[in-house]
């Protein structure tokens, strides 16, 4: 799987363009740096923006505010291939 698509999640994201699951106001569940015992550390947030895809190391990227974040703090850059799950609902 390359770093472009969801595959694992039955969703794509390519060239930019985010399929509807992915759309801003979303949840995911993500897996992000500082691992223990060699597991990484799951967190929780809110789609904040549009995907970027970077065509010249074939990665999208989304915007994410971790849960309980304030809101003038800037959104996290995590690789779709990081997401391990969507909520079926936005997050409010």
């Amino acid at each position: 799987m390359d770093d472009g698509e969801l595959g694992h999640l039955g969703r794509s994201v390519t060239n930019g363009e985010a399929s509807s699951d992915l759309c801003p106001g979303t949840g995911v569940t993500y897996t992000a740096g500082g691992r223990r015992d060699d597991v990484p550390a799951r967190r929780h947030g809110t789609v904040a923006g549009r995907v970027l895809h970077d065509r010249f190391l074939n990665t999208s990227w989304v915007p994410i505010r971790p849960d309980r974040s304030a809101d003038d703090i800037p959104p996290q850059w995590v690789r779709s291939r990081d997401i391990v799950a969507v909520d079926q609902w936005p997050h409010t």
